[in-house]
């Protein structure tokens, strides 16, 4: 029974409104629930990052996202794309095998010096991406003459993208190894 008046009674207050409310038993009711779902949420964040500490379940992910890596960046065939060159005059391959080498190398070794270069690789991607992409959202957004005209897909792809970054980020850095 408690169970299900927690999810009942569960709401989106900001501070203000939990302190006007904390003087009535279902004000204080409220917070505490609020409370509890705060507690459990940083629970399962330790417990997370308990696990990413494991060397093996290191490797594995290291393993995974290597696989990924190489699923997204799959040219079909076509390895003249491979030789274009990109923004910043590189070509694109080595955008590709870059971070490929060097997650198959802490797949195999698993040490901080490769984590480090790794985290370093990934938040410049980030920063890289960021500054590609926000002028353009910026410029566009900024006329009235033009008009945006996202799709849903278009809109969820992109949310879905800078949360598996975001993720993505957050899962590296939890994951120095111990040697």
């Amino acid at each position: 029974m408690l169970s299900i008046r927690i999810d009942v009674n569960l709401g989106a207050y900001s501070s203000g409104e939990l302190l006007q409310q904390s003087n009535s038993p279902s004000g204080i009711y409220r917070t505490l629930s609020l409370l509890s779902h705060s507690v459990l949420s940083v629970y399962c964040v330790k417990k997370i990052e308990k696990w990413l500490t494991q060397p093996l379940l290191q490797r594995i992910v290291y393993l995974v996202l290597l696989l990924f890596w190489l699923y997204i960046n799959n040219s079909n065939g076509n390895f003249n794309r491979l030789l274009i060159p990109n923004s910043f005059g590189t070509p694109y391959g080595v955008l590709v095998f870059l971070p490929a080498l060097l997650l198959a190398a802490q797949v195999l070794w698993n040490n901080q010096w490769l984590w480090r270069t790794l985290c370093g690789v990934l938040i410049c991607f980030t920063l890289w991406l960021t500054t590609l992409s926000l002028p353009g959202i910026i410029a566009a957004a900024g006329t009235g003459a033009k008009t945006i005209v996202w799709g849903i897909g278009v809109i969820g792809f992109t949310i879905l993208l800078v949360l598996l970054l975001a993720f993505v980020n957050w899962m590296l850095l939890h994951m120095k190894p111990k040697k």
